[in-house]
């Protein structure tokens, strides 16, 4: 659920080209393949977290330098997908040379084909991150299905190709979602949640609106790991995170923050209305009691400390984080099972 479709067409590649390269020119940025796609991705508007940064530079545009732009790049592009996009760049260029061996099989009628292909090679330079290759994907899958009427031997030649390219495009896919989840809970992870609620402070900062931030800790954890092993630890933060889920409806956001630790962002929500959500969250989790599959052995309750917190119109989501944190410390020094909202710390 977190994965940018590339559904362009040629007509919007190229408004998008020709917007880009407008603002690499105002800004006098270099037009390399980093910050093309940097600037592509803005003006598209598919990354919103990218976008919203580059928004605030463009209030103070002497601010934005090459260097900016080259850290825009690995904070919010290429990050997280290195070396698996390296390898999907050299299959690409490996199958793009076999679909031209076909067509130098079949004949010249399909030379403008062959032009097309090497056009889309010579673009697969180093630096691309994983959308930026899923754009020449999409584009080589719509060519070879237009040739696949050029004649039957290469036809069934290239349908082939086309499935291969097909598979390297869920790969694509997978490595997008590995780089924002979880891999134990199934969440998102806390890098993708760090974006997000980035995303949603400025979208509340723009709009006035409330939003809060929840965080949760499992109560007495390590007595689980303690007693019953890593496997059922393990298996209680499965649990743990998909009844906070199923807690949860709409925009609110679930991501596992580290360890045993949870955060819920809850746009357009005033602290009340968070509190009363962590408390019917507390309660759901006190009446639960958890068993072990395996010998049918009742673990006990889990119980956990919530700490809630308001954002502040212009502050950084670190102090927001820093807030609820400490007051999920203070329920955890109340005897844990308890929820406080920020409220409590002024006292």
């Amino acid at each position: 659920m977190f994965i940018t479709e590339y559904t362009d067409t040629v007509e919007q590649s190229g408004e998008y080209l020709r917007l880009a390269l407008d603002y690499m020119g105002q800004f006098s940025i270099p037009v390399d393949p980093i910050n093309y796609t940097v600037w592509y991705e803005y003006v598209s508007g598919r990354n919103e977290s990218l976008k919203g940064e580059i928004d605030r530079f463009l209030k103070h545009p002497e601010r934005f330098t090459v260097k900016v732009c080259k850290e825009l790049f690995r904070r919010y592009i290429a990050e997280g997908q290195g070396v698996a996009v390296e390898e999907m760049r050299q299959e690409i260029r490996r199958i793009i040379a076999e679909i031209l061996k076909h067509i130098m099989d079949a004949g010249g009628e399909v030379s403008r084909y062959g032009e097309v292909l090497e056009t889309y090679a010579d673009e697969l330079v180093d630096n691309l991150d994983a959308d930026e290759i899923r754009n020449i994907v999409d584009r080589i899958i719509l060519e070879t299905k237009s040739m696949e009427e050029s004649g039957e031997v290469l036809k069934k030649r290239l349908m082939a190709t086309t499935q291969e390219v097909e598979a390297l495009r869920k790969d694509l896919e997978k490595v997008r979602k590995e780089a924002t989840t979880d891999t134990l809970t199934g969440l998102a992870n806390r890098r993708y949640f760090e974006e997000v609620l980035e995303r949603e402070a400025n979208e509340a900062s723009g709009s006035g609106k409330d939003l809060c931030l929840i965080m949760a800790d499992i109560d007495n954890f390590k007595h689980v790991n303690d007693t019953y092993g890593h496997l059922v630890g393990d298996k209680v933060l499965k649990v743990t995170a998909s009844m906070i889920k199923d807690s949860v409806k709409g925009r609110d956001f679930v991501a596992r923050y580290g360890g045993e630790e949870f955060v819920i962002v809850l746009s357009d929500t005033p602290i009340q209305g968070a509190k009363i959500v962590a408390d019917k969250m507390r309660e759901y989790f006190e009446s639960t009691r958890m068993k072990r599959k395996d010998t049918g052995e009742f673990i006990g309750k889990v119980t956990l400390s919530f700490g809630v917190a308001r954002y502040r119109h212009g502050e950084s989501v670190d102090e927001l984080i820093q807030r609820a944190d400490r007051a999920l410390y203070v329920s955890k020094n109340r005897g844990r099972n308890c929820v406080t909202t920020e409220d409590a710390l002024l006292s």
